[in-house]
């Protein structure tokens, strides 16, 4: 280890060019290791940074959700409570007469009314059990023939008493179709 030592100083005392890489690295490796300090400080506040802001963003983006469903809730109170609404529905019976076609487009261009005012919903839809009508903004009427998609409308109507239930439109309904199938939409 001693003639290493020695043999090292030698060669340093003697030769120009291993001086020079001798002060070379003394001056570069504190350089190297107070960078490689900035490089992994600046990404920690890269990453807190990134952090923040996307829980801002996700804040802002669950409260236009709720905002959003807020909005359906109250639409939906405003049609449930609507008189003339619920007047026209009740004094139609299974029997689709003219004047029933007539009730029914007269709820439909209500509920167009309240689609143009509001820009969170896009379609409303109401179901008349009496005739096994489906009122829709989107496609007008439509009578549901199928007895296990009218039970399903039903039964959804039941189990949810006076709440709302929010469904995706691949949610199935009855005999392999979706919800999405049976209302022509592909939403909430």
């Amino acid at each position: 280890m001693n003639k290493m030592l020695r043999w090292i100083a030698e060669r340093y005392s003697r030769n120009i060019q291993t001086r020079l890489t001798g002060y070379f690295l003394l001056i570069l490796l504190p350089l190297v290791v107070v960078s490689l300090f900035a490089i992994e400080k600046s990404r920690d506040i890269l990453y807190e940074q990134a952090v923040e802001r996307t829980q801002v963003a996700l804040s802002s983006t669950m409260d236009y959700i709720d905002l959003a469903l807020q909005n359906v809730e109250e639409i939906s109170s405003v049609i449930a409570a609507d008189p003339s609404l619920i007047e026209l529905l009740n004094k139609n019976d299974s029997n689709l007469s003219p004047e029933s076609i007539l009730d029914f487009s007269l709820i439909l261009k209500q509920l167009s009314n309240l689609i143009s005012v509001n820009r969170f919903v896009s379609e409303i839809s109401i179901y008349h059990q009496a005739s096994h009508m489906l009122i829709s903004t989107n496609f007008g009427g439509r009578r549901i023939l199928s007895e296990p998609q009218q039970e399903w409308l039903v039964e959804a109507s039941r189990s949810n008493g006076t709440g709302l239930r929010y469904m995706l439109a691949d949610a199935h309904v009855a005999e392999g179709m979706t919800l999405g199938s049976l209302l022509n939409a592909d939403s909430l």
